[in-house]
């Protein structure tokens, strides 16, 4: 088992787990490399 994040809401018990390691990333039960993760992610914390 990888180390992970637990990420949880403030106003309920709602939450996300982010399994990490040196290469992967799996949020929400998809697993992926770092790389494909930051395609998708970067685009939309620049938003801001």
């Amino acid at each position: 088992m990888s180390p992970r994040y637990l990420l949880k809401c403030g106003d309920c018990d709602n939450g996300i787990e982010i399994y990490y390691d040196d290469r992967f990333l799996e949020i929400g039960g998809v697993h992926a490399s770092l790389d494909e993760w930051r395609k998708i992610l970067l685009p939309l914390l620049k938003r801001g």
